[in-house]
């Protein structure tokens, strides 16, 4: 028997309702990478990128060719990133004070 709409909305609820439990939502609403989800999901543009970090995308582009920004894909002539790899590089630049990086190894 084909559970209803309604029947599939709160399965669906409850599953994402369980995920945010149990911290598979990462802090800028995408999906942690899983291996029984898509891998091409979670791809976003650099503009959409720039968007999530508060940066021109101007800025995403240069920190790219710096070597110091997330870690990206390309597709063709194409730059995609995940939001687990923006999440990752936001959270490795976390600072206490101008000299004092969070989590340094220094």
């Amino acid at each position: 028997m084909k559970p209803t709409d309604d029947t599939e909305r709160g399965e669906a609820s409850a599953t994402e309702s369980a995920r945010v439990e149990a911290g598979s939502l990462d802090l800028i609403s995408g999906p942690v990478d899983r291996d029984d989800e898509d891998p091409f999901s979670d791809l976003i543009t650099v503009k959409e990128a720039a968007r999530l970090l508060r940066l021109s995308a101007s800025t995403l582009n240069q920190y790219r060719c710096d070597g110091r920004g997330p870690v990206y894909r390309k597709h063709g002539g194409r730059v995609f990133y995940s939001r687990r790899s923006l999440l990752r590089w936001s959270q490795r630049h976390r600072y206490l004070s101008t000299s004092h990086r969070i989590g340094s190894r220094r």
